[in-house]
């Protein structure tokens, strides 16, 4: 019984590590909403033009995806992931 328990524990900590790096858009999307009009009074421009800091975080996520991914493909997966956190 011992052998199956440390068999599953690797599974369980990556579905956790998973979720958590996951979930980093979202809380810095979120983190990042209630400060726009203060960067906006900030930089004297508008709402509407500091928004475009979610866009730009969005592209910014969009592309390291579309980059690290087949980089991950084609080298060993957690050195790409060391990589992609630094």
């Amino acid at each position: 019984m011992a052998t199956t328990d440390r068999l599953h524990q690797p599974k369980v900590f990556f579905l956790i590590l998973a979720a958590l790096m996951t979930s980093f858009t979202s809380i810095s999307i979120d983190m990042m909403l209630p400060t726009i009009p203060v960067i906006a009074d900030h930089f004297g421009v508008d709402a509407i033009t500091s928004q475009q800091i979610i866009t730009a975080f969005i592209l910014g996520i969009f592309l390291g995806e579309i980059i690290f991914g087949p980089l991950s493909d084609v080298y060993d997966s957690r050195s790409t992931r060391l990589i992609n956190q630094v």
